[in-house]
């Protein structure tokens, strides 16, 4: 976002605010929902944003809109829906959700690959749901040169919020998702990510946050998120750098523990978590804890301004933790 300029009294940059203002406005509107309830699944919900669902099969603004919470069609016709309901493959259990196993991340969610490649459709559905809930998200039917990450939920039976819907048996569905570029110039490590709206605070957000440093370690660079982010995003991604980054100076490995090293570089830091050098310092700015020390003027990490932000801020820092063989041990 530029920089705002400051009124002048007089002249004709006097009208260039007011002119930047109602750019903003402008893009603001544009912005505001065009479909005023969206169901998905068990839930009504109100979306937040535009989404460009085609206009042809939806309609200009929709009162309703009908999506599978399975596959993630759509239809503003209730008859079609439920009729799709009871022949969705996947709903029924009779197709696999689009994908391949990653992990079991908890006792109810996996993360399961998905190659836009090889499952546009589904991938494209997703984003376009995605997108009501989601202001900085622009692509949605293109997607040959991303990865979703989906977060899938193992769920109970239960009654539908849709007159006539049978009750289900125990499924497995997405919940959420983050996407990646197969090939990102800038070393982004996560395009985008979301959560759905029924299945908020319950960590799913951090978790993916985690697993895609993770899938940084294993291609062997650090990575970050694309920027801009939301100001939801950069609430999470900072709780997450906070705890590991804490973690890594207050909970050190065994291994660095047992040596007599007691100072550690951000290209350290780094190297353990997988987080950007430029990442690492904006955290440390916040904490205040980059200081010179009197002694020799260098430039070092004051553990005790780190200890005092966390113990401010309720900060609980991430701990060395046994995770696979295949990523070994991670802050946590």
């Amino acid at each position: 976002m530029p920089p705002s300029r400051k009124q002048q009294a007089s002249g004709p940059t006097s009208a260039k605010p007011a002119k930047n203002t109602s750019k903003k406005q402008k893009a603001k509107d544009d912005d505001r929902p065009n479909i005023a309830k969206v169901v998905l699944g068990e839930q009504v919900m109100v979306p937040l944003y535009k989404s460009p669902y085609p206009v042809d099969l939806v309609g200009e603004k929709p009162e309703m809109l009908y999506v599978c919470e399975f596959c993630f069609k759509y239809t503003t016709d209730i008859s079609k829906y439920l009729g799709h309901r009871k022949f969705c493959e996947i709903g029924r259990g009779m197709t696999e959700l689009p994908g391949t196993f990653e992990e079991q991340i908890d006792r109810e969610h996996s993360i399961y690959r998905v190659d836009a490649e090889t499952d546009g459709l589904f991938c494209s559905n997703m984003c376009l749901f995605a997108k009501l809930f989601m202001h900085d998200k622009s692509i949605y039917f293109d997607l040959k040169g991303f990865i979703f990450y989906t977060v899938v939920k193992s769920i109970d039976e239960g009654i539908s919020a849709v007159p006539g819907m049978p009750v289900r048996e125990p499924l497995r569905r997405v919940v959420g998702f983050f996407s990646k570029e197969k090939m990102s110039w800038d070393d982004f490590n996560l395009a985008c990510i979301l959560v759905f709206e029924p299945f908020l605070r319950c960590g799913l957000g951090t978790k993916m946050i985690e697993y895609s440093y993770r899938l940084s370690k294993r291609e062997g660079k650090p990575g970050s998120p694309e920027k801009p982010m939301s100001d939801l995003g950069k609430l999470t991604y900072h709780r997450y750098w906070r705890r590991v980054i804490s973690g890594v100076l207050l909970n050190p490995d065994p291994k660095r523990a047992a040596t007599t090293q007691k100072e550690i570089s951000i290209a350290d830091i780094s190297k353990i978590t997988m987080i950007t050098p430029e990442d690492i310092l904006e955290i440390l700015g916040q904490m205040e804890a980059v200081v010179k020390r009197p002694a020799d003027s260098q430039i070092i990490i004051s553990i005790s301004r780190v200890e005092a932000f966390i113990k401010k801020e309720k900060v609980a820092p991430a701990k060395w933790t046994y995770l696979s063989e295949i990523d070994d041990y991670w802050y946590r």
